[in-house]
């Protein structure tokens, strides 16, 4: 039988707790390294959701202090608004009391239209005419303070006629008479340009009335109320406008209109002027 050799010496195991102590000892673990990534975020979010708080209670304090500034301004402006309409009431009246002033101011004229005009028409000769117009139209000596024409004069053009009596009496007598005219002659009262732009509107709505076939003596205008009554539709004039108020029935007085010959004054003047 062989026999064995002398035996060598013993190997030794290779030792690698010495290898991973270092690599402990030197902080390259994978666990430690994410571990500390993770309180790094965790950090950061932290830091990033207090700057969002700071920057929420920032955005309410802004939103509290823009909503006291539009509650001021929704204040103010509800102030403004009713000194406005304060103001508007306040015109209105203001308005209809001039309107008032200018009425009773005006009642002694009356305001002639259609007397023939001319360039070389003088004082004089104007104060003639409507002297004997009146004496004419009523058969009675009529005594009236002035007589001018209002505006400039221009060709193919009679320019009306103011007229200020010296008594209302004879204003009013003169006022009575004026159904007697036929066109192109007619008196009507001094009258505001606002109440005069009112009888404008009302004069045109019955126009147009009777143009869309409604017969004339079922149209009815109340002067004073400034309104009109068009069959069983009433409108009424407001702040400029004419609208319809309601349509029941109902019934107006209007001035009539007369178709009785002019007097020969008006015939003359009718002549004098178609020849000059």
């Amino acid at each position: 039988m062989p026999t064995r050799g002398p035996r060598g010496p013993k190997r030794k195991k290779p030792n690698h707790s010495g290898s991973q102590e270092s690599l402990n000892n030197d902080g390259l673990s994978p666990s430690s390294s994410s571990n500390s990534d993770l309180l790094n975020m965790m950090k950061s979010l932290h830091n990033k959701m207090d700057e969002s708080l700071q920057t929420t209670k920032e955005l309410k304090s802004d939103i509290l202090d823009i909503k006291a500034i539009i509650s001021t301004h929704d204040r103010r402006i509800g102030n403004v608004e009713e000194r406005v309409q304060n103001m508007e009431a306040s015109f209105g009246l203001v308005s209809r009391e001039q309107e008032f002033l200018l009425q009773e101011i005006n009642k002694l004229h009356l305001i002639f239209e259609g007397m023939p005009d001319s360039a070389d028409e003088t004082d004089d000769n104007l104060y003639s005419s409507v002297k004997l117009f009146l004496s004419e139209l009523t058969e009675d000596e009529i005594s009236f303070d002035t007589a001018y024409r209002l505006g400039k004069f221009k060709p193919n053009h009679r320019r009306p006629v103011r007229v200020r009596f010296l008594a209302m009496c004879q204003r009013n007598l003169i006022y009575s008479n004026r159904t007697k005219l036929t066109p192109p002659f007619f008196i009507n009262e001094d009258l505001p340009f606002s109440i005069r732009k009112d009888h404008a509107i009302l004069r045109s709505k019955k126009k147009d009335a009777i143009k869309s076939g409604v017969p004339a003596e079922n149209i009815s205008i109340n002067w004073r109320q400034r309104s009109i009554l068009v069959n069983s539709d009433k409108y009424s004039i407001k702040d400029g406008n004419l609208v319809l108020v309601s349509q029941s029935q109902g019934s107006f007085s209007q001035d009539p209109v007369s178709t009785n010959n002019s007097s020969s004054f008006l015939s003359m003047s009718q002549s004098r002027m178609e020849t000059t």
